[in-house]
């Protein structure tokens, strides 16, 4: 009885102190609009400079460039990122070529084989790093990234994505394709009850791993609302404090499934597919060998699908639209700003000495990394 009294009381003190911040912001806000100095969310994108880009062209064909150097290249496509019909094959002697999709609503792969004076020098693979799906927005392919030892993360075996509750029937047909075989589902136990993911038949493994925030959601947001102009600082202490800091057993959970050859592919996603997913993705990437830029790169790829957060965002802050907030007024927390990422980082490695220091402590041993490597890496 104690503790549910204490309980009532810390959450009527925060939202107590979520309307006092309000209604200081509220006047700042007559005075000047902040949110219109906050950097729009397109300007935070970095697209990585890979050796291969593959890209889909707003008339449904595929745009491939690349910056091997060869007299010719050979392209293959095939539905599997290790099975390339040769019948299939565009010959060019250019650095870029166009042709229509070879297989229209399916996933797509494209072997490059490049020669020079009639040798074979170079045979890469690459594809979309996008899936476009009409039920799920961020979903992404974390394939093609080199690694500081010139090898690359394999295609077509570990996936990102905001949430799979609104798949379509056609986007369920799509993802079955792609053999998913681990889902690593971050969020909280209320919204999965909210949006519970529609998934391929039969079902992958689901693997509910809450990240959470043990905070009063209402103390979060006075303080968001207090200190806008420190907005970036507040984001990453949330990333630091309570991502990272509070759920290193969870992220040690998602190394040692994927450890199991039998997981892959797998697709770790929250709602938004921004920040838990996000630094889930980061710490992956890094234990791989990726570079700290290309990770960055990567995160920012999430601002692409900022019209999607603002949609959700809308929508869950019902309650407090009363207080005069609209989706617009919060538009720095729906920004993936690769500072605050890179301030994450710098956070793991000041603490712990580095990123394998922090996975130690997760549970993430040096042999688990070793095995990762030869899993998640092509040959």
């Amino acid at each position: 009885m104690a503790n549910k009294a204490v309980a009532t009381a810390v959450r009527i003190g925060g939202v107590l102190f979520f309307i006092g911040a309000v209604t200081v912001w509220r006047v700042r806000k007559m005075m000047r609009a902040w949110q219109n100095t906050y950097p729009l969310a397109e300007t935070f994108i970095t697209l990585p400079e890979l050796h291969i880009t593959v890209e889909r062209m707003s008339t449904g064909q595929i745009h491939i460039l690349w910056t091997i150097d060869a007299d010719s290249v050979t392209i293959c496509a095939g539905t599997n990122p290790r099975d390339f019909p040769r019948e299939m094959a565009v010959v060019t002697d250019a650095k870029e070529v166009t042709f229509d999709d070879p297989f229209p609503n399916h996933r797509t792969y494209y072997q490059l084989q490049a020669y020079k004076n009639g040798v074979r020098v170079e045979t890469a693979v690459s594809a979309e790093r996008i899936i476009h799906l009409k039920g799920a927005f961020n979903f992404r392919d974390l394939g093609g990234y080199p690694t500081t030892d010139g090898k690359n993360v394999r295609w077509g075996t570990l996936f990102r994505s905001a949430n799979l509750g609104g798949l379509t029937d056609e986007d369920i047909l799509y993802v079955s394709e792609l053999g998913i075989k681990l889902v690593c589902d971050l969020r909280s136990a209320e919204e999965v009850a909210e949006r519970p993911d529609r998934l391929p038949s039969p079902a992958p493994n689901v693997l509910m791993l809450p990240i959470f925030d043990p905070s009063n959601p209402f103390v979060r947001l006075a303080r968001v609302f207090s200190n806008f102009e420190q907005v970036d600082a507040i984001m990453l202490k949330g990333y630091a404090e309570v991502v990272i800091e509070e759920n290193a057993a969870a992220f040690g959970r998602i190394f040692h499934h994927l450890l199991d050859a039998s997981n892959l592919p797998a697709v770790i996603h929250c709602t938004a597919g921004k920040d838990r997913a996000g630094i889930a993705s980061a710490l992956i990437l890094l234990a791989l060998g990726v570079p700290e830029e290309i990770v960055l790169q990567d995160y920012s790829l999430s601002n692409m699908f900022f019209s999607s957060f603002r949609e959700v965002m809308d929508k869950t802050i019902t309650p407090i639209k009363r207080f005069g907030i609209t989706v617009d007024d919060l538009r720095p927390l729906l920004t993936a700003s690769p500072a605050v990422m890179k301030g994450a980082l710098v956070y793991i490695y000041d603490r712990y000495g580095s990123l394998e220091g922090y996975l130690e402590r997760a549970g993430v041993t040096a042999d688990d990394l070793a095995r990762l490597k030869l899993l998640l890496l092509e040959d």
